[in-house]
């Protein structure tokens, strides 16, 4: 086969590598023989291979298709970074963030919304009320969010 028409491509899913390339004798007998967990991807016209035969794959496939042939379409799930969704306005991620101390006793980012202010006094107020909490500190949480609450309605009216 001419060098030109050669080609691997390699991805990775969750549990498999994922391995497409032209048609070769070798490679496919080298694979059958190699790899335990191996399996033919008619569809996709791929192999699917156990992650746990990673090194093995990939020296088959450099040893016949070479290594300027290879592309990688993706990290193996153990190179991948996690990806944090911060939670929209909320204490969640907001460590570079200069934090309000009114929002902070609400458990809220300063760009949140007045509605979303408005329910999380009312929710932090059925924990904190001291008719409702037995904690014995619920008197001063109470003051503490009220006086929050006046304070970020006082600057949302004069705005």
């Amino acid at each position: 086969m001419n060098q030109n028409n050669k080609f691997a491509h390699i991805r990775y899913t969750d549990a498999k590598i994922r391995v497409k390339t032209s048609f070769d004798h070798g490679f496919i007998r080298e694979i059958k023989t190699k790899t335990a967990t191996r399996k033919w991807d008619e569809r996709t016209k791929e192999w699917a291979i156990d992650l746990s035969e990673r090194q093995t794959v990939l020296g088959i496939v450099k040893r016949f298709f070479g290594t300027d042939v290879i592309q990688e379409k993706n990290k193996p799930p153990e190179e991948r970074r996690k990806k944090h969704r911060p939670r929209a306005n909320t204490m969640a991620g907001s460590a570079t963030t200069a934090l309000d101390p009114d929002y902070t006793v609400l458990h809220l980012l300063p760009s949140a919304p007045p509605k979303l202010v408005d329910t999380a006094y009312r929710t932090l107020a059925r924990l904190y009320h001291p008719d409702v909490s037995k904690s014995p500190d619920a008197d001063t949480k109470m003051k503490a969010l009220n006086r929050a609450y006046d304070s970020i309605k006082k600057r949302t009216r004069h705005a």
